[in-house]
């Protein structure tokens, strides 16, 4: 079986929190956000590579 591109199997991890303030939290929700999009994106690639390897 072929393995999927490198870039699906990278770690993005959970970006550290600074600050300690309600803004600092805002902006740390927003990153974990585009985060969860990413990754959103790469399973949807994945899928797509897997489908094309099926054929």
């Amino acid at each position: 079986m072929t393995s999927p591109p490198e870039v699906f199997l990278q770690e993005s991890g959970i970006p550290p929190l600074y600050g300690n303030t309600v803004a600092d939290l805002l902006e740390y929700i927003v990153d974990l956000q585009a985060i969860i999009e990413q990754h959103d994106a790469d399973k949807a690639s994945l899928k797509s590579w897997y489908a094309a390897t099926r054929r």
